[in-house]
């Protein structure tokens, strides 16, 4: 009976195991699928790299200084707008915050 309990368990750790592993796959493919051009019309048709350099610029500010107040280089943030590299989520909520809106405001059209 004891051994028939250790296989239970190491069946459900197997399932566990196999279940985050399936998450880990799903969210990297989520991630390229939205940088797609077949993503693009569900956000307007305008990559995040677009939004993020478009509300930059409506307020005047430079590449240098959006770095400076997040704390990174000014190469990470050209990056984003280039869309060749993505900002972690509390980057994108800092710069919403530097921005004036809310991170709604940053995937608005």
């Amino acid at each position: 009976m004891m051994a028939l309990a250790g296989l239970w368990s190491l069946f459900n750790l197997a399932v566990l195991v196999l279940l985050v592993v399936l998450a880990i796959f799903g969210i990297q493919a989520l991630r390229k699928y939205l940088k797609t051009p077949a993503a693009l019309p569900a956000a307007g048709g305008v990559s995040l790299g677009a939004r993020l350099c478009r509300q930059r610029q409506a307020r005047g500010m430079t590449v240098e200084s959006v770095a400076q107040s997040l704390g990174v280089t000014p190469q990470e943030v050209e990056a984003w707008e280039k869309d060749t590299a993505d900002p972690t989520d509390q980057q994108l909520m800092d710069l919403a915050a530097l921005y004036g809106g809310s991170l709604a405001d940053l995937f608005r059209r």
